[in-house]
């Protein structure tokens, strides 16, 4: 019913929700792991449905909404399905596991062009990016809790056989961003003190 409550949700959700096990799939033998599905991979299921739905029942409102990285996006989406297409026919991919993980990356495009479709104004944009700095924050504290147990520090809620690279890469994310407000002189001085203690936390 409301798309924005939809994506401050799966802000939470995205490195905050538990993740499941979905088993041993054929052709997943890369990570030497079953499938793993996150709560955020089933939120996007029903909120991309019902964003579907909205767009469809508001004519005014475009599905997908012509941004500069549209082609982009493009190129990439069918470069990864021929990808996995080629790797079918030369047997180097079997199963589900090639058509899951494309399925994971059109998740986030998903993602992208609902925000959007949403996103009017600047305030808007300031909320969100507050909301994922709030996540992070949370997230960067339980990842530092980790470290005096001498396991390998992941994302919360990962399970005892976590993966590093999900959290790593999410930082690498999320400093890039806090750096280019707090570079560009953004925000008052207690943002700026804010995303420079959030910066050392990383």
């Amino acid at each position: 019913m409301n798309p924005a409550i939809g994506l401050y949700i799966l802000i939470g959700a995205m490195l905050l929700g538990p993740q499941f096990g979905a088993g041993d799939v054929i052709g997943e033998g890369v990570r030497g792991r079953g499938i793993t599905l996150r709560l955020d991979d089933f939120l996007l299921v029903i909120i991309g449905f019902s964003w579907f739905l909205s767009t469809a029942l508001n004519k005014e409102a475009g599905l997908f909404l012509k941004t500069p990285v549209n082609r982009y996006i493009a190129y990439y989406f069918i470069a990864c399905l021929v990808s996995t297409l080629i790797g079918y026919m030369m047997g180097r991919v079997k199963g589900l596991a090639g058509i899951f993980f494309v399925l994971k990356y059109f998740e986030y495009y998903v993602v992208f062009f609902m925000a959007v479709n949403y996103l009017k104004g600047k305030k808007q944009m300031e909320r969100l990016i507050g909301a994922m700095f709030a996540v992070c924050l949370v997230v960067c504290l339980i990842a530092i809790y980790q470290i005096p147990s001498g396991v390998r520090v992941s994302a919360p809620f990962e399970g005892e056989t976590g993966e590093p690279n999900t959290l790593g890469g999410y930082l690498v994310l999320m400093l890039s961003v806090a750096l280019g407000l707090l570079f560009h002189n953004y925000g008052t001085a207690k943002m700026k003190l804010f995303l420079g203690g959030l910066s050392f936390a990383f």
